[in-house]
């Protein structure tokens, strides 16, 4: 399974996908406080799926938006800690 991170000018989407079905999605509206809400939104997202982290394959990040806007380097933090935790727990 895969998370998918996309932003989208001033929306976060996580996604949830099985080879290229998607399971299931949410949306936010990006504002001041990305970095308190992103972690916390994920966590309720995979919780919902009864997913956790560990049962995950990698993340993903899709982003249109350029890699210098803090938005960006703070959704890539977190893709790549996730990516790290999934790598060291094989």
């Amino acid at each position: 399974m895969i998370l998918e991170i996309q932003i989208k000018k001033n929306i976060i989407k996580l996604a949830l996908k099985e080879r290229k079905n998607i399971l299931d999605e949410m949306s936010w509206e990006i504002d001041h406080n990305l970095s308190q809400n992103l972690l916390v939104n994920i966590d309720k997202f995979l919780k919902k799926n009864k997913i956790s982290v560990s049962k995950l394959e990698k993340t993903k990040l899709q982003s249109d938006i350029a890699e210098n806007f803090t938005t960006f380097r703070i959704v890539k933090a977190v893709a790549d800690t996730i990516n790290f935790s999934i790598k060291n727990k094989k």
